[in-house]
């Protein structure tokens, strides 16, 4: 897998010249699949979180979901979401993995082991 986040573009951290780098990335030899970190882009563009009130993804993140999904499907590689931070947050997750899928996402990250039932209902694969 090749993370936006750990191309060796000598950059710190997920930022908004790799999403646009992604393609790139995406060509490495050893590269399987792409996976999109938000925190990092968030604090690169100068936000502060990652979600509307709403719940949802803002707009911006919601691309740069959407262009790392075009390009990995390009390449015949894995489109793996981003974790979610706040472990507790299960509805979130819940949500958040429905609507992935729906995009066409195929695996969801998690960061702590109380994440994989909520996500396995939601991606099959």
């Amino acid at each position: 897998m090749c993370s936006l986040l750990h191309a060796t573009s000598g950059e710190a951290g997920e930022t908004a010249r790799r999403i646009l780098a992604a393609a790139d990335i995406a060509r490495a030899a050893n590269c399987v699949g792409l996976r999109r970190r938000i925190q990092d882009l968030v604090a690169d563009l100068g936000g502060r979180r990652g979600r509307a009130p709403s719940g949802g993804l803002w707009p911006v993140l919601e691309h740069a979901r959407s262009a790392v999904l075009i390009v990995a499907r390009a390449f015949g590689q894995l489109a793996i979401d981003t974790a979610l931070v706040d472990i507790t947050d299960t509805v979130t997750l819940r949500a958040d993995s429905e609507v992935a899928v729906a995009q066409g996402l195929m695996i969801r990250a998690c960061i702590h082991p109380s994440q994989v039932a909520a996500v396995a209902t939601r991606h099959p694969r």
